[in-house]
Protein backbone atom coordinates (compact mmCIF):
# COMPACT_ATOMS: atom_id res chain seq x y z
CA UNK A 1 0.00 0.00 0.00
CA UNK A 2 1.31 3.55 -1.15
CA UNK A 3 2.03 5.61 2.08
CA UNK A 4 -0.38 7.92 0.72
CA UNK A 5 -2.84 5.71 1.25
CA UNK A 6 -2.25 5.54 4.81
CA UNK A 7 -4.33 6.94 7.50
CA UNK A 8 -2.55 9.86 9.37
CA UNK A 9 -1.24 7.79 12.32
CA UNK A 10 0.41 4.90 10.25
CA UNK A 11 2.07 7.46 7.80
CA UNK A 12 3.86 9.13 11.01
CA UNK A 13 5.64 5.74 11.96
CA UNK A 14 2.87 4.04 14.33
CA UNK A 15 2.17 0.67 13.45
CA UNK A 16 -0.83 -0.54 15.02
CA UNK A 17 -3.47 2.02 16.12
CA UNK A 18 -6.82 0.94 18.53
CA UNK A 19 -10.10 2.00 19.10
CA UNK A 20 -9.56 3.12 22.81
CA UNK A 21 -12.96 3.58 23.24
CA UNK A 22 -14.25 -0.25 22.34
CA UNK A 23 -10.86 -1.10 24.28
CA UNK A 24 -12.20 0.68 27.44
CA UNK A 25 -16.06 -0.76 26.64
CA UNK A 26 -13.96 -4.62 26.78
CA UNK A 27 -11.78 -3.91 29.65
CA UNK A 28 -15.12 -3.05 31.68
CA UNK A 29 -16.49 -6.73 30.90
CA UNK A 30 -19.74 -5.49 29.92
CA UNK A 31 -21.54 -6.74 26.72
CA UNK A 32 -23.99 -3.68 26.67
CA UNK A 33 -21.35 -1.01 26.04
CA UNK A 34 -19.71 -3.16 23.34
CA UNK A 35 -22.93 -3.84 21.46
CA UNK A 36 -24.15 0.63 21.58
CA UNK A 37 -20.24 1.17 20.63
CA UNK A 38 -20.80 -1.32 17.18
CA UNK A 39 -24.19 0.10 16.75
CA UNK A 40 -22.78 3.63 16.83
CA UNK A 41 -19.81 2.98 14.23
CA UNK A 42 -22.22 0.81 12.29
CA UNK A 43 -24.90 3.77 12.10
CA UNK A 44 -22.00 6.53 11.82
CA UNK A 45 -20.97 4.31 8.81
CA UNK A 46 -24.40 4.17 7.07
CA UNK A 47 -25.00 8.42 7.45
CA UNK A 48 -21.52 9.35 6.17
Amino acid sequence: MASTQLKPDRRQGFDYTYDKRLYDCLCDGHARPVRDHFLDVLLWVITC
